[in-house]
């Protein structure tokens, strides 16, 4: 008995040494984190940066170590299948708490129901220490309330030019804490335009002020008055949280901008439909307009001509990790910079080169890190984030 008890208390030291618990901490000492998570709806993206900053937090001891089980193409559709994840977690100083998720599942009202009952719970209940926002529709929701306990914003789109989030490095709001990609918007138009020297660059914003920045509206602004090219927008609610709302207007806007311009910047929204995603945008293919999508390789895959692949999950869940470990140490999350780096990686489909008509050079192609040669033309549903 002997034995075992100071097993015990040596695993229990280990923990605690890992992931440190000072003064500043909303948890009595000893007593875990509980992370509450909030999202606009399930997205595939969302769920590898949870399981990335879960992963991470493991190998500090923080977090118990996840079963093999729980893969990653595991959707948040429903408490019953975020409660799988969140029981992997009990006994560690991180917990997902098993009635802890709050989706909206892409309705507008649920949304706002959901956020309502989540701040509610803070503010009476008492049993969250911590919310993870997932997504651009849940930080900016989490961004107008001051809750009082930290909120971490992950897979937000734009994060980094949004007014929402804040400009600066460092939070402008107490409590709230976004990951930011920094620069990949200009380097991407940068690219683009030296590949194409486009005159006349289409690019769908939604109506909303708030959401064009998340969507990177200044950066291209700024890209077109120092490359000289003329940004033609087509503006519409393709960021609406109604889904058959979003998509038809980026369709609608797909169509007009494919008889006005020489190629397409498409920005990250609602309306991108990936399960139709090539229906969505054959106008600019038939009038072999070159499309780059600011979502990545999951649209790249589906027919848009290229993209940076710069987002990387485990990356960002090591910077995720890192920022709670701080926060469990007493760090202030004022004092956390919001700043993440990733590697890009340059993404092309061949078959939408050839049927637009574009012979990539040598070195170009050498210079690809990855290439599909089919274009995926219908498959399972997901979000942009």
């Amino acid at each position: 008995m002997l034995k075992a008890a100071s097993g015990i208390l040596a695993a229990l030291w280990l923990s605690l040494t890992l992931c440190p618990v000072t003064a500043w901490a909303e948890p009595a000492e000893g007593q875990p984190w509980r992370v509450a998570i909030v999202q606009g709806g399930s997205y595939l993206d969302y769920q590898k940066q949870v399981l990335a900053t879960l992963t991470a937090l493991s190998k500090e001891g923080c977090v118990p170590s996840l079963p093999d089980a729980l893969e990653e193409g595991m959707m948040f559709n429903h408490p019953q299948t975020y409660s799988l994840l969140a029981h992997a977690t009990q006994g560690g100083r991180v917990t997902l708490l098993p009635d802890g998720l709050y989706t909206g599942q892409w309705d507008e009202a649920r949304f706002k129901s959901e956020v309502a009952r989540l701040e509610e719970r803070v503010r009476t209940v008492g049993d969250v220490d911590m919310i993870w926002a997932l997504g651009t529709a849940a930080g900016k929701a989490m961004a107008s309330h001051d809750l009082k306990v930290p909120v971490l914003v992950m897979g937000a789109t734009g994060a980094a030019e949004a007014d929402w989030a804040g400009k600066g490095e460092y939070p402008e709001r107490p409590y709230f804490h976004v990951l930011k990609e920094r620069g990949r918007y200009a380097e991407e138009l940068s690219l683009y335009h030296s590949l194409f020297h486009f005159k006349r660059l289409g690019v769908i914003l939604d109506t909303d002020p708030v959401d064009q920045e998340g969507q990177g509206r200044s950066v291209i602004e700024n890209k077109a008055r120092d490359l000289g090219f003329e940004m033609v927008l087509c503006e519409g609610p393709v960021q609406d949280g109604n889904l058959q709302v979003a998509r038809k207007a980026y369709s609608q806007c797909v169509k007009e901008l494919s008889t006005k311009v020489d190629a397409v910047y498409l920005t990250g929204c609602n309306g991108a439909d990936h399960a139709h995603f090539y229906h969505q945008i054959a106008p600019l293919i038939l009038n072999k307009i070159p499309v780059f999508s600011q979502s990545g390789p999951v649209e790249v895959e589906r027919g848009a001509l290229m993209a940076f692949a710069a987002y990387d999950f485990n990356n960002a869940g090591e910077f995720e990790a890192q920022v709670i470990r701080d926060l469990i140490d007493g760090k202030p999350l004022e004092g956390i910079s919001q700043d993440f780096y990733a590697p890009i990686e340059l993404v092309l489909n061949l078959e939408t080169a050839r049927l637009i008509g574009w012979l990539p050079d040598f070195k170009f192609l050498v210079a690809l890190d990855k290439t599909y040669r089919t274009i995926v033309q219908g498959v399972g549903d997901e979000r942009s984030r």
